[in-house]
C-alpha cells in the first residue's frame, strides 16, 4: 500500500497505481501447482518407498517457486553473483532437500 502513482480524484488507502505492469503470479502459481498435483497423483501408486513422493513434491515445489519468483518484483540480494530474492534462495533449499530425500529415501527408511 502506498506505492505507485496517486490516482487523481481518489480518496482512500488504495488510490495508487503501479508505474509498471506486474504479472498475475497468483494465477500462474495456481496453474503450476495444479499441474504438480496431477503429476504427483498419477505417480503415487508407482512409488513404494516412504518419503520419496514427498521428496519429488519438494523438488517440483522448489522449481515452481523459483520460476514464479523470477518474474515477481521483490528485493534482490546484491551480494551474491546471480542476485536472487529471499524466496528464490528458499526454493533452492527446497529443491536440494527434495533431491536428497528422493534419492536417499530408501536409506533413510531402514
Amino acid at each position: 500500500m502506498g506505492e505507485g502513482v496517486p490516482i487523481p480524484g481518489c480518496v482512500g488507502p488504495y488510490c495508487n497505481q503501479l508505474v509498471s505492469a506486474v504479472y498475475p503470479t497468483a494465477l500462474y502459481e495456481v496453474i503450476l501447482c495444479s499441474l504438480i498435483f496431477v503429476v504427483l497423483w498419477s505417480i503415487r501408486k508407482k512409488i513404494k518407498i516412504p518419503g520419496q513422493l514427498f521428496g519429488i513434491y519438494l523438488m517440483f515445489n522448489g522449481m515452481e517457486r523459483f520460476l514464479i519468483e523470477s518474474i515477481r518484483v521483490n528485493t534482490k540480494y546484491e551480494s551474491l553473483p546471480f542476485q536472487p530474492t529471499q524466496a528464490q534462495l528458499i526454493s533452492l533449499l527446497l529443491l536440494i532437500v527434495g533431491l536428497l530425500l528422493t534419492f536417499n529415501a530408501k536409506k533413510l527408511t531402514k
